[in-house]
This record gives structure tokens, sequence and C-alpha cells, in this order.
């Protein structure tokens, strides 16, 4: 009986609780890419300006118009990135313009056919053609930059250190001339 009562003590006392400290870490979270969302929604306004300039549909301008300065923004603030939303739209406001007048200047003067017909008013046909082909190659590139930076971390738990727990115990068998105890010890 002796023995089989230190055995037991020996077992009871050598069994410990697993720790969240002694636990592996999860790896970190992924960063999610969602730039095919801004690129779908660009390629849609892309669909509706090509249909409007087939049909010369004003409606669809406007409806294009719209989603080229809002679709982008609202998608990255959908993901919690409302700066990179702002930044959308400010990109989406000022780039075609730049755009379009850098066209004009490169093209000034340089008419292949100065007899072409005038595609916008008060420009040479080259200077309009500078400013059409500046103005959309802005948006273009706009749209690439916006998916290039569309990523999102997931929600991220923030690590704290382990804290010991408030009640600590253990069970305890002690061996005497008189017989056997059985107890618990701990903090509480």
């Amino acid at each position: 009986m002796r023995r089989l009562l230190i055995a037991f003590v020996l077992l009871t006392s050598l069994v410990g609780v697993a720790r969240a400290q002694d636990l592996p870490q999860p790896a970190p979270p992924q960063p999610e890419w969602y730039g095919w969302q801004t690129l779908a929604s660009d390629a849609t306004v892309a669909a509706l300006w090509l249909t409007a300039y087939k049909t010369g549909s004003s409606g669809l301008v406007e409806l294009g118009t719209l989603g080229y300065l809002g679709g982008t923004p609202l998608i990255h603030g959908l993901h919690g990135r409302v700066s990179q939303g702002l930044i959308s739209l400010m990109l989406r406001l000022t780039a075609p313009l730049v755009g379009g007048v850098a066209g004009i200047l490169v093209e000034h003067g340089q008419c292949v056919n100065p007899n072409a017909m005038d595609e916008i008013p008060g420009l040479s046909p080259c200077e309009g053609q500078g400013a059409i082909v500046g103005f959309f190659g802005a948006m273009i590139v706009v749209s690439i930059v916006d998916a290039s930076f569309a990523t999102t971390r997931p929600s991220v738990t923030e690590w704290r250190p382990h804290r010991e727990a408030a009640i600590d115990w253990t069970p305890t068998v002690a061996a005497t001339s008189a017989g056997t105890t059985f107890g618990l010890a701990g903090r509480f």
C-alpha cells in the first residue's frame, strides 16, 4: 500500500497544467488582396462608356462617370480602408485632368493631318487626340494603381502575455505512521 501511495504522490506532483505560453503561437494573418473587385468595377465603367460611345447615350456616360468616381473608393471604404478610398477619389479626380493637359502639350504643333476633323472644339485635331489619350491613359493608370494597393489584413487580435490563473490548486497525498492523508493545496 505504501508503494502505491508513493507512486500516486509522484504522479500527481508531476502532472502539470498546460499554459498558454507553452502552446505554439498561431501564424500572423496574411494580407487579403481585393484588387479584383476594383478592377471589375473599372471594367464595368469602361463597358458603360464604350456602350455610350456606340449608342450616343448621355445617360450611360453619366452612369459611367458616377461609377468611375464612386465605385473603387466605395470598395476601399467597405474593406475598412477609408483613407485609401479618399486617396483613390482624389487620384480619380485629378489624374485624368493632368493626363489630358499633358496630352495636349505633347501634341501641340505636331499635327500630321491638320485637315482632320476637330474632336474637341478649340484644339487642333492632334491636340484633341492627345487630350483624349492622356485623359483615358491616366484613368487606366489610376485603375492599376488602385488595384495594386488594394490589400487589407484580417482583424488581428492583440497578443497579451499569459496571466497566472487567480485560482491555482494541486492534490496532496501524505503517508504518515498514523495512515494516509489526502488533501488540496493551493492559492485562491
